[in-house]
Parts: C-alpha cells; sequence; structure tokens
C-alpha cells in the first residue's frame, strides 16, 4: 500500500469529519487506511485514531 502524507492525528481528524455524511464505500476505504495507520501509531495518536475508527464503524453499524 503507498504511503500516506496524513499521519494518525491527521486520519482522526478526517474520520470525525466524514463519519455523518460520507458514503458507505469511503467511510469504509478510509477505515480500512486507518487499520493500517494504527499499526504504526503510538502514544495519544493511537487512543484518537482508535476512538475515532471506532465511532466512524459503530456509526455505519460495522462493529
Amino acid at each position: 500500500m503507498p504511503s500516506s502524507p496524513l499521519g494518525a492525528s491527521d486520519m482522526a481528524c478526517v474520520l470525525d469529519a466524514v463519519a455523518e455524511t460520507a458514503a458507505q464505500d469511503v467511510a469504509l476505504a478510509l477505515a480500512d487506511r486507518a487499520q493500517v495507520l494504527l499499526d504504526t501509531a503510538i502514544g495519544f495518536d493511537h487512543d484518537s485514531l482508535l476512538s475515532s475508527l471506532t465511532l466512524l464503524l459503530a456509526r455505519r453499524g460495522q462493529v
């Protein structure tokens, strides 16, 4: 997978912004990318991204 210019905290902001408005396929694609970032994020960035990802998936009925 190509690297992304977005870090974990940036992706958390994106997930929060699109959680209720993005199409299902877009939301799930972002969730997939966030999962990859979770593997490398540490500390606050990891926790913030995990929280945003969980909320996004919960709003989409994926949790």
